[in-house]
């Protein structure tokens, strides 16, 4: 019986049209989705990449103000400190001085 359909399909020459369409749309359909799958894959991990990023702007945001509060603090310290000191030193280079 395979023999005849293949005798048939050698003469009238559509077995191998046939199958070879069947066989490209076959690896057509498998590659696009194969290619959808990776579009999903990608865009999933590019939400939660988003997602990530948004929270470590926050983090940064936060460690930007503590630090600004502490240069503030520092700061204020370290320009009391100072005019003390100059004070002290001026003191002590008057009475050199006189």
């Amino acid at each position: 019986m395979q023999e005849k359909v293949d005798t048939l399909q050698d003469e009238f020459c559509e077995g191998k049209v046939i199958d070879e369409d069947e066989a490209r749309n076959l690896m057509a359909a498998t590659a696009l989705k194969f290619c959808k799958d990776t579009l999903d894959h990608l865009q999933e991990t590019q939400e939660k990449a988003v997602v990530e990023a948004e929270v470590e702007e926050n983090r940064i945001k936060d460690a930007r103000g503590k630090l600004d509060a502490l240069k503030q603090v520092f700061l204020s310290n370290e320009s009391s400190g100072e005019v003390s000191r100059l004070q002290k030193k001026g003191r002590k280079n008057g009475a050199k001085t006189s």
